[in-house]
C-alpha cells in the first residue's frame, strides 16, 4: 500500500487481523470490504474478485518445513517430509498459489 501512495488515505480504515484466519474471516463474512489474505485462502473461491500483489512489490514470505528431533526416529514423519518433497505435493503446493523452490 505504501509502494502504491495510498497507505496513509487508507490507515484510518484499516483493521488488522489477529493473524491470517481471522482476517479471512473478517473479508469471507463481509465485515471487511476487502482484506490481504492468502491466496491460497480464495484461489478456488468462485466469484468476487482478487488482486494478487507483484512479487516485485513485497519481500517474499518462505514456508519451510523440518524434522524436529522427536521425529528423527518416526516413520511417518520421515515419509511425510519425503512426500512434501515428491512431485505430487509439488503440484498441489503450487494449485494453491505457493512457488516451490
Amino acid at each position: 500500500m505504501r509502494k502504491l501512495g495510498v497507505y496513509d488515505r487508507m490507515k484510518p480504515k484499516l483493521v488488522m487481523g489477529a493473524n491470517i484466519t481471522q482476517t479471512y474471516q473478517f473479508v469471507a463474512t463481509g465485515a471487511a470490504e476487502v482484506g490481504f489474505v492468502a491466496l491460497s485462502q480464495v484461489i478456488m473461491d468462485q466469484g468476487g474478485s482478487r488482486w494478487v500483489v507483484p512479487a516485485a512489490d513485497h519481500t517474499p514470505i518462505d514456508q519451510q518445513a523440518i524434522l524436529l528431533y522427536p521425529g528423527l526416529n518416526s516413520a511417518a514423519a520421515k515419509a511425510f517430509m519425503t512426500y512434501l518433497k515428491s512431485p505430487k505435493a509439488t503440484r498441489i503446493i503450487k494449485r494453491y498459489g505457493y512457488e516451490v523452490r
